[in-house]
């Protein structure tokens, strides 16, 4: 629902115009709202079909009811003036506005089987870019590619990298889309290569969509001559991608790329992360330097980087944090973030979670009428849901969330807790290995154990098709690594399994009815009691 007061754009085919018209004052909450359409001053009309809609919808738009203040720059665009343009002009003109038939490229079930399987990340032979097949390709439609800032691309580097892996920061943190400039690839590469030249071991992140995180040197982007590198071919590599640079090395003018060189006043103003805004026009999230304890009131602690380790970093101790190390601490709103809320605005018994998340999955079942439609499913999300995070009760994973009282289990944990990232250990897999052990799950039938299964280990991400194998293990010494091969080896056939059952998007849409449920018990809310009469 996103309204505007004022919008500048570019000219497009007639069917985004009209969209993009549509976000304008979309609740007649302003008496004055103006549009400013920016164009070429000459379209060549018979260079493509995307031009030739480009003319008609221009020829459309000065059609319309002119203003009576200013009738030579301002028209009438309102939903009205619009649809009263459209009906006196023939079917013929209307579609020739719109943007040409794409081509379609061809699928298969092998493509669709290797697009499900997202917990494989970056390259998979067989499995190419998703974009193309969702859009078509359009004639004369020029790759693009996505440029972005933030700060940890400098901050986070050498030994921070592996114990922080861009992949996962990209996951605490995404990027969000007022974060993001896009623009044709080629066009991209020739800002990219002069600001590398002044920046040549300068970091940067280079990700796609299957993100697949690059950490590469700016000199890394832009062609070496001595060693015979072409210039296409670098173009090539950023093409359909996202560029991440440092907010150090500049780039950005008044919204838009620029390579000239600069003198940077304030070297964080092109890292905009923070500067996602609730319905408030409060911030989303926020990043300090500090510790856990400065977590301001009401927000939640999604990731503490120390930026000074030392030698006794790596044992781990009850000490208290030693007021000498630089901790950057990430943080978000609870009923606003991102990510898997480990932490909270206050803690969150394991119980009490639990209980939230069966209430409303419940809730979900009785609204759907899954009883109904299949008694099985109905179960397996139920169970689903009791049995989701069991995996939370080993002494390694509440130490990690700063949780040192084993006699109360926490789902999250609350202001002051300092969160630690220990391991690999996936609480999700510890979930499957418990839920097995729970009585009411040998009454269950075969179908019904695979889907519950499936539901928990994938509430996160995981088992499509697998675990990672540095996440195979449980830290529960009864538990052994052979047993937890087992369970990970099952989990892709499980997945299979359920696909041919299913179907692909019928999987999709169960399990984010256990994710949905888990968000929003993480995000506070309840289930409304029913009044019984």
């Amino acid at each position: 629902d996103l309204s505007a007061k004022h919008l500048v754009c570019d000219l497009t085919a007639f069917e985004s115009m009209a969209q993009r018209f549509g976000r304008v004052n979309r609740f007649g909450e302003h008496e004055q709202t103006r549009i400013d359409v920016v164009h070429s001053a000459e379209i060549e009309e018979g260079k493509s079909d995307y031009d030739a809609a480009l003319k008609k919808t221009l020829n459309i738009l000065k059609s319309l009811k002119k203003k009576q203040q200013h009738p030579e720059i301002l028209y009438d665009a309102s939903p009205h003036s619009l649809r009263e343009t459209l009906r006196k002009i023939s079917d013929e003109e209307r579609q020739a506005a719109f943007s040409p038939k794409p081509e379609i490229l061809p699928t298969s079930d092998i493509l669709f089987d290797a697009w499900t399987m997202t917990s494989i990340k970056g390259e998979l032979p067989g499995r190419p870019p998703l974009a193309p097949y969702l859009h078509g390709i359009l004639e004369g439609d020029p790759p693009q590619t996505k440029v972005a800032w933030r700060e940890e691309v400098e901050r986070i580097t050498g030994d921070l990298l592996r114990e922080h892996r861009p992949e996962d920061l990209l996951e605490d943190f995404p990027l969000k889309p007022h974060e993001l400039l896009s623009d044709l690839s080629d066009r991209v590469f020739k800002h990219l290569q002069k600001i590398a030249e002044r920046h040549l071991d300068k970091p940067v992140w280079l990700f796609d969509d299957q993100d697949h995180v690059e950490v590469l040197k700016m000199k890394e982007l832009i062609p070496n001559k001595e060693k015979g590198e072409k210039t296409k071919e670098k173009m090539e590599r950023i093409q359909h991608k996202t560029v991440l640079l440092s907010d150090k090395v500049g780039g950005l003018r008044e919204g838009l790329l620029n390579s000239e060189k600069t003198k940077v006043t304030d070297p964080t103003s092109l890292d905009v992360s923070c500067e996602w805004k609730d319905e408030k026009d409060e911030p989303r999230r926020k990043r300090f330097i500090g510790s856990s304890e400065d977590v301001p009131k009401g927000w939640r602690l999604i990731r503490a980087i120390n930026l000074s380790p030392s030698e006794e970093d790596e044992v781990e101790t009850d000490e208290e944090e030693p007021s000498d190390r630089k901790i950057w601490c990430w943080c978000e709103k609870p009923r606003s973030g991102d990510g898997e809320g480990y932490t909270s605005a206050k803690e969150v018994s394991l119980e009490n979670h639990t209980n939230d998340v069966v209430q409303i999955a419940e809730a979900f079942a009785k609204r759907l009428k899954l009883d109904e439609l299949d008694p099985e499913i109905a179960r397996s999300l139920k169970w689903a849901a009791r049995w989701h995070d069991l995996g939370k009760n080993r002494e390694h994973w509440q130490r990690s969330i700063g949780n040192s009282n084993m006699q109360k289990c926490l789902a999250k944990s609350g202001p002051g807790m300092i969160r630690r990232r220990i391991g690999h250990y996936r609480h999700e897999f510890g979930s499957l290995i418990d839920a097995e052990k729970e009585p009411e799950f040998a009454a269950l039938s075969p179908e019904a154990k695979d889907l519950t299964l499936h539901l928990i280990a994938a509430h996160h991400g995981r088992a499509r098709p697998h675990f990672p194998q540095k996440e195979v293990f449980d830290p529960d010494k009864d538990n052994p690594l052979p047993k937890a091969q087992k369970i990970a080896d099952e989990t892709p056939l499980r997945f299979e399994r359920l696909q041919r059952r299913y179907g692909r998007w019928g999987l999709a849409y169960l399990e984010s009815l256990l994710r949905a449920a888990d968000y929003a018990a993480s995000a506070g809310l309840k289930v409304k009691k029913e009044t019984v009469k």
